[in-house]
């Protein structure tokens, strides 16, 4: 929420920080979070 507040006042870098998330479009982190995101999606549609 506090990243959310802070609208336009920051980068997008500043704001996945701001966040917490990091700001990694590498092909490895990719790969982790579609992996994170079909893990989750089995548990919520099965």
């Amino acid at each position: 929420m506090n990243a959310l507040s802070k609208g336009n006042t920051q980068t997008l870098k500043e704001l996945y920080k701001t966040a917490g998330i990091q700001f990694d479009f590498s092909a490895e982190n990719v790969k982790s979070l579609s992996e994170f995101v079909k893990e989750e999606m089995k548990t919520v549609f099965g």
